[in-house]
């Protein structure tokens, strides 16, 4: 055995560069658990209770503005003692609103996947609690901000223990968790 006695000062850096790796996994995986679970869920359910209400207002604040537009566009016309060309107008306009009828069709995607999300099979309290302690357990030992010095094995599985956690995939998660105990915990 060596007889090299450390720093206590650097031993001291050492405890408190244990304690906030410690402490910064637990706020990241509160973090995780608050955007990829909660958050997800927090926002579907206010795009089905305000979704459509706030569609059917843009679609009117939209009809209402292309009919000011249409008048605006007329006017111009009979300015110039023109007689309005309604075919030009209405290509005019068509063009004009492209971005509002784009945002329209935005909404009724968001409004989609809400339902979708909603739909969804959920887990139950205890497969929720399970995969709320995998995800910790892992990680604890493979997230990039507490382990910057991973391996690309490492990273590869963090982004697999990602992807079942945000889908909410206890299998998979169960099988990631076996595949880095057998890997020793050296992913």
């Amino acid at each position: 055995m060596s007889d090299i006695l450390l720093h206590p000062k650097y031993l001291e850096l050492r405890r408190q560069y244990e304690e906030l790796a410690q402490r910064m996994a637990v706020l990241i995986c509160t973090y995780d658990e608050m955007v990829l679970h909660e958050g997800k869920i927090l926002s579907a359910e206010y795009v089905q209770e305000f979704g459509e209400l706030d569609r059917a207002a843009y679609e009117a604040y939209v009809e209402s503005e292309s009919l000011r537009r249409k008048i605006d566009l007329v006017q111009a016309y009979l300015n110039r003692d023109a007689k309005p060309n309604m075919e030009t107008i209405e290509r005019a306009i068509k063009k004009e609103f492209e971005e509002y009828q784009e945002k329209l069709k935005d909404m009724a995607d968001q409004m989609a996947w809400a339902k979708a999300v909603m739909q969804a099979p959920r887990l139950s309290i205890q497969e929720e609690k399970k995969i709320k302690k995998l995800y910790h357990q892992l990680a604890k030992e493979l997230h990039p901000d507490i382990n910057p010095d991973q391996t690309d094995a490492a990273a590869g599985l963090w982004a697999s223990v990602m992807h079942a956690y945000k889908s909410g995939d206890l299998e998979q998660m169960e099988a990631l968790y076996e595949i880095f105990e057998a890997q020793g915990k050296t992913a």
